[in-house]
């Protein structure tokens, strides 16, 4: 076995393919990993996290390697692509694990793995579900990302981390409205640190480390929703009225003194 890819929840194992000598030239470059978060409902029940592995690598005609990949149990919409001298020679699926077979052809080239998360917000859901957990602190509801990739195997000297929000989330701190930083692992320089760009509707971040070690930079942030506005609903306005028609029945009949 060539190395394990350990994720903040999962694994992506590496094995050389059966017959096959280890190619001292293969090596990961670089690594990617982005999240594309998407929600439109105040509470984010309908929160959404896209994630993207994008691996860059060097190899030698005929090499083939196999990847295991433990994802979230919540794992939606798993695809592997090619890039470059690489192909994808198949994909199979057991649960949240996938197992594909990457061939190369020789010379420079990448692959690519993405998978959606729903947020987690049913009770006893966390981490191990997905990249969100949304939870309620009594006024109003709160959106908790915690997330990166760690690999103890073939280690790319570059790792990228890059996050889009919708909408702009660029005022930080613990207030309604609000991002709330709570930190990345050491050794990462940040390059953009949660700007909005109205052009696109979008917040960013990107994180690089040169000297990547392996380890997860468990990059940790909350998006605090906004308090539920004081409009009484539909059903409440209807029986204020009716409680209001009755007292004003009532004064119209009681006599006069």
């Amino acid at each position: 076995m060539l190395g394990v890819l350990l994720g903040s929840v999962g694994a992506i194992a590496l094995v050389l393919g059966a017959g096959v000598s280890p190619a001292t030239s293969f090596s990961f470059n670089s690594r990617q990993s982005a999240y594309d978060l998407s929600f439109s409902q105040p509470d984010f029940a309908d929160a959404l996290a896209s994630y993207r592995i994008t691996y860059t690598t060097d190899a030698e005609r005929g090499d083939l390697i196999t990847l295991d990949t433990q994802l979230k149990t919540s794992v939606q919409n798993f695809v592997g692509l090619p890039s470059g001298s690489n192909s994808i020679a198949s994909v199979t699926q057991s649960g949240n694990v996938f197992t594909h077979f990457i061939v190369s052809n020789g010379g420079p080239g990448g692959f690519e793995i993405r998978y959606d998360t729903p947020v987690a917000t049913a009770p006893g859901e966390n981490f191990s579900e997905s990249w969100l957990v949304r939870s309620f602190d009594g006024e109003a509801w709160d959106l908790e990302f915690l997330g990166g990739g760690s690999n103890t195997g073939l280690i790319p000297p570059d790792y990228e981390l890059a996050i889009a929000l919708p909408g702009n989330w660029s005022t930080q701190g613990s207030n309604p409205g609000q991002l709330e930083f709570r930190g990345i692992g050491s050794g990462y320089t940040i390059l953009d640190n949660f700007s909005y760009n109205p052009a696109t509707n979008l917040t960013t971040f990107k994180a690089v480390n040169h000297r990547w070690d392996g380890s997860s930079p468990d990059l940790n942030f909350v998006l605090h929703g906004r308090s539920p506005q004081s409009t009484p609903e539909p059903g409440v306005l209807m029986g204020l009225a009716a409680l209001l028609g009755a007292v004003f029945h009532w004064r119209h009949l009681r006599p006069l003194r």
